[in-house]
């Protein structure tokens, strides 16, 4: 084989040209070699026409070549000369999967709006500027419903509610004493509930760490 394919997209026809020419062959040539009328190779070697699978095999046969080659030729053009999808299917996608988007549209804790201003509403949500800076929260999926030690997207998701319930509340000031006080009642509402491992998360977010 005598011509060189380059790493872009070269439909089946003008190889088969290229290869009509280093041979020396005609059109006609090539079309007694597979039992086709002369003018029915035109379409192909116009590039108008595709390759299938078993005109493939054919030309393997009268090139000597691979059936792979005319085939993996028409894939990439195929693929090349295809449609690109939609601009913002990736962004329609990407906040569907770590977060529970449609639960919190649900709420009321964010718009169904297009993808981009959703986006927007995610990255605001969890106070960052974009949505590639909020931290993977599907990583305890797996983990058992029974593992106190496992927060996941949806208890998440929660805290972030509540901090921003919180901050619009009028709330005495900070008293230690207090806190220490009702902590043991604290901890058995949290149990009960069943969302401790996300009382624990709150204090260590808050730097509460030696509460634990």
């Amino acid at each position: 084989m005598n011509t060189l394919i380059d790493n872009f997209a070269v439909h089946p026809g003008v190889f088969i040209q290229d290869e009509l020419e280093a041979r020396g062959w005609s059109q006609r040539d090539l079309a007694v070699k597979l039992g086709y009328p002369a003018q029915s190779l035109s379409p192909l070697l116009s590039c108008k026409a595709s390759i299938t699978p078993a005109t493939a095999k054919e030309f393997s046969v009268a090139f000597g070549i691979s059936v792979d080659i005319f085939l993996n030729l028409q894939r990439s053009y195929d693929l090349a000369t295809s449609i690109s999808p939609d601009s913002n299917l990736k962004r329609r996608a990407r906040p569907q999967t770590p977060y529970p988007v449609r639960e919190m549209i649900n709420r009321g804790w964010l718009k169904d709006s297009e993808p981009a201003l959703l986006e927007s509403e995610i990255a605001h949500f969890f106070e960052v500027t974009d949505v590639e800076q909020i931290p993977n929260m599907s990583i305890t999926q797996a983990a058992k419903k029974t593992d106190s030690s496992s927060t996941n997207s949806a208890q998440i998701a929660w805290l972030y509610r509540v901090r921003q319930l919180a901050r619009t509340i009028d709330t005495p000031d900070y008293s230690k004493e207090r806190l220490l006080g009702e902590l043991p009642r604290l901890r058995t509402i949290c149990r009960k509930q069943n969302v401790y491992s996300l009382f624990r998360l709150f204090l260590k977010d808050v730097g509460f760490v030696w509460l634990l």
